[in-house]
């Protein structure tokens, strides 16, 4: 690996890695400021939200992160701006009152606003088996 891809797979854990931490925390209002206001979030179920209505449902509580394991198998820049990850996740949540684990392969983009990452970009499917 050389030392681009190797900083930029660091750049994408810690990132993730806070995204993560914020999730499990409950912590709705720094939620917020994570994510861009174009924020697409693709869940495996078949549904999305944007931000507004993923933080109203975080924060309501329909979505209860009790612990999130994300591995970053790789990251890549796209552009100047922007940054792709995918991996894999662990969830365990409630979801509209009902307690689940689940595991995923994910893709995540962030993009740079104004000197800061910004989630932008989330969809999930769901590992079989």
């Amino acid at each position: 690996m050389n030392m681009i891809s190797e900083s930029l797979l660091n750049l994408a854990v810690e990132l993730e890695k806070s995204r993560s931490q914020i999730m499990v925390s409950g912590d709705a209002e720094k939620l917020a400021g994570l994510f861009s206001d174009d924020l697409y979030y693709g869940h495996s179920g078949g549904y999305w939200d944007d931000k507004e209505s993923f933080v109203q449902k975080f924060s309501d509580g329909l979505y209860n992160y009790h612990r999130v394991e994300i591995q970053v198998e790789s990251a890549t820049l796209a552009g100047n701006s922007s940054l792709v990850v995918h991996g894999k996740v662990t969830l365990q949540v409630t979801l509209h009152g009902t307690k689940k684990t689940m595991t995923s392969i994910y893709l995540a983009v962030w993009r740079k606003e104004v000197d800061v990452w910004r989630f932008l970009a989330h969809q999930t499917a769901m590992v079989q088996g």
